[in-house]
């Protein structure tokens, strides 16, 4: 299978910017369309299974990263045509680089050019708006969650990674990702 094919759409940004909701809106949209994939967030299932650790650690990164690529390599099935993708390889390296690991950052970076495909499209969340609310999983204080935006626009903006902001309500979220995907 050609994955150049692919059409791949990401959604990336911080803790509760609406993207594992996002991706849920997206499923039951398409739920009866076998040409439409969705990848699950690899950070998520990383830190169910691995505890005690650094999470934003340089190692611990590259293994969520490494994740990322295995759980969209596993939705390139025969007559996949899209795939929605929550979160992306760009994040582990812009968690890096807003907490000032920018050689770090750099290292992931290239490893995600050596990757393919590339995204047709990339998702940043604007946390702007929106609640943010803690679990076990999302330990990061307000301040931590607008370092981590502004992580990924200085990744994106330093390595010429073309992105869409995306902010508003939900509607608004939805509709300025419609315009980009078609």
């Amino acid at each position: 299978m050609n994955e150049r094919l692919v059409q791949n759409f990401g959604f990336v940004g911080t803790s509760c910017t609406y993207k594992t909701r996002l991706i849920n809106f997206y499923k039951e949209r398409y739920q009866d369309d076998p040409s439409i994939a969705f990848v699950p967030e690899a950070a998520r299932l990383f830190f169910s299974k691995v505890t005690d650790v650094d999470r934003f650690s340089e190692p611990i990164q590259e293994r969520v990263q490494s994740l990322t690529r295995v759980l969209e390599h596993s939705e390139q099935k025969e007559g996949v045509t899209r795939k929605y993708c929550d979160r992306t390889r760009y994040d582990a390296p812009a968690y890096l680089r807003a907490l000032g690991n920018i050689a770090g950052a750099q290292r992931l970076v290239e490893r995600v050019a050596l990757w393919t495909p590339q995204y047709d499209a990339i998702f940043l969340l604007d946390p702007a708006g929106i609640p943010y609310e803690m679990d076990e999983q999302r330990t990061e204080t307000s301040e931590e969650r607008e370092q981590f935006h502004l992580g990924f626009v200085s990744l994106f903006t330093e390595y010429n990674i073309p992105y869409y902001l995306v902010s508003g309500t939900m509607e608004e979220r939805i509709e300025r990702i419609d315009s980009v995907t078609g």
